[in-house]
């Protein structure tokens, strides 16, 4: 009877252990989008302003610019009228043409001079921006102009666009000419007649 007994037990367990689930691994699932590798992004309050335009060089390392909060002047010339300033008709690096701009003798009032002494966050290496430099925060006008107006920062004003507001570029053409950028919008009559596209959010 024990021996009966011990069959059916040992029997009961081969048949257990025959009857295990295999695990079987299915299909992998899509692959989730590339991350952009960066720390920082456009519309970021940061470095004492508004981040508007983030990248990488060729060793991988993060750069960006960054616009103040606020005008830091208003209805000013360019300054240096009827002098040819050296080496100032880069249209990207804001920083150098600033430089020669003030060795060439700005006045403390002049927008390149009002730059370099602006401290906003406690910064000292502001500069008058190149032309193609504003043309970029132009690009990303509606995330900048969005943060501006929504962080409750009574320090920050919104960047004034129409068809009469220029902002100077530290870009010069000639002794007497320097480039302005315009945020192009304008006001006009209802009874004008233009196209129309159709916008939607998500």
């Amino acid at each position: 009877m024990k021996n009966t007994f011990y069959t059916l037990l040992l029997g009961s367990i081969l048949l257990t252990s025959n009857c295990k689930k295999k695990t079987v691994e299915g299909p992998a699932g899509p692959q989730g989008p590339a991350g952009t590798g960066l720390t920082h992004y456009v519309g970021e309050k940061f470095g004492g302003g508004v981040v508007f335009y983030v990248y990488q060089d060729a060793n991988g390392e993060e750069h960006g610019l960054i616009t103040s909060l606020s005008d830091v002047a208003t209805q000013v010339s360019w300054g240096l009228d009827g002098t040819d300033v050296q080496n100032c008709e880069s249209t990207w690096n804001g920083k150098e043409n600033t430089n020669n701009i003030i060795n060439a003798g700005a006045q403390a009032g002049d927008p390149a001079s009002v730059c370099r002494a602006f401290t906003g966050g406690g910064y000292t290496d502001w500069c008058l921006p190149a032309i193609h430099e504003l043309n970029t925060l132009g690009d990303n006008l509606y995330l900048i102009n969005k943060t501006l107006e929504t962080d409750n920062d009574p320090g920050s004003t919104p960047l004034n666009f129409g068809n009469s507001n220029y902002y100077w570029s530290s870009t010069e053409v000639a002794s007497n000419q320097a480039v302005a950028f315009q945020f192009a919008a304008a006001i006009s009559f209802k009874s004008n007649k233009y196209p129309v596209r159709a916008f939607r959010s998500f």
